[in-house]
């Protein structure tokens, strides 16, 4: 049995975590409780201090979710097990903590909810606190700006998936509008119909770094020089790393906020263009009538 008479510098115990998927990871690291994770899913890659933790996921045959490996979750001996797939994990007496944020609200209760169960309910609302303050730093700057752009986001070429979730707020709170209805398929027609017109593409292509883009940035090549956009004939076309930014559920949903407000308006954002310069790049596509010119 652990030794709850060690305590964290929080003065709780140190409770053993084992984190099912990437965003509580990354929740777990900004509590600064990485030292007690004894597990992890097989896509948790950061902070790269977790590399190398017992692996207690692995991915199903379909390439849609992962699958618990119960065994190695058993031998990891939690004491509180974090997922986001509301089931039931048997693992003696762990407690289950399920995360299941759909908007910035929600990280907000999953990191407090993380705290509550490793017993440091006031430094989770400190940190929360602090990323807030960071997210109402971007808007309060956007809100002054006279001009808001009509921003489409795409996560997925093939289909062309819009971004869902939270992706309509970040927009918003980095001073443009969203095109299009939150997470829907669209083909080319329907691409070439958008009302109201997009001025900026963000493409964060999920579990996808830029490095690992190219085959979809030609995808994306192709698709922007068949659409009269705003945004096509003006080359604002840029490529997020959608491994670390945009697809998780948690804390870098806030650098993902500034790396949008970045993109969205590029010079009065060019101090996040700068500070997050390998988290995104302006492509620069335009419709193939327009480069020719």
């Amino acid at each position: 049995m652990l030794d709850t008479s060690v305590s964290s510098p929080h003065g709780a115990p140190l409770l053993r975590i084992a984190s099912l998927c990437p965003a509580a990871t990354e929740i777990v690291a900004a509590l600064g409780a990485t030292d007690r994770l004894v597990g992890v899913s097989h896509e948790c890659d950061w902070p790269s201090e977790v590399r190398g933790r017992a692996v207690l996921t692995r991915a199903r045959t379909d390439g849609s979710s992962r699958d618990v490996e119960l065994a190695a979750l058993a031998d990891a001996r939690p004491d509180v097990i974090l997922t986001d797939v509301a089931r039931t994990i048997d693992v003696g007496a762990a407690r289950v903590v399920v995360l299941a944020a759909k908007n910035l609200a929600g990280v907000w209760r999953s990191i407090e909810a993380v705290a509550d169960a490793l017993g440091i309910h006031a430094h989770g609302a400190a940190v929360v606190a602090t990323l807030q303050r960071r997210v109402e730093a971007v808007a309060s700057r956007a809100r002054r700006l006279p001009r808001h752009p009509r921003v489409l986001t795409i996560e997925r070429i093939e289909p062309v998936t819009l971004g869902g979730n939270w992706i309509p707020e970040l927009i918003r709170l980095a001073g443009g509008v969203a095109v299009g209805a939150q997470g829907s398929v669209l083909d080319l027609r329907g691409l070439q119909k958008l009302s109201p017109k997009p001025d900026t593409v963000v493409f964060a292509p999920r579990g996808l770094t830029i490095g690992n883009s190219l085959m979809e940035i030609a995808k994306l090549k192709e698709l922007i020089g068949s659409v009269d956009w705003p945004a096509s004939i003006d080359g604002e076309v840029y490529l997020c790393n959608g491994r670390a930014y945009f697809d998780r559920a948690g804390p870098r949903l806030v650098e993902s906020l500034e790396i949008l407000a970045a993109c969205v308006h590029p010079f009065e954002f060019r101090d996040f263009a700068t500070q997050h310069v390998l988290g995104f790049q302006r492509l620069g596509l335009r419709r193939a009538a327009v480069a020719a010119r």
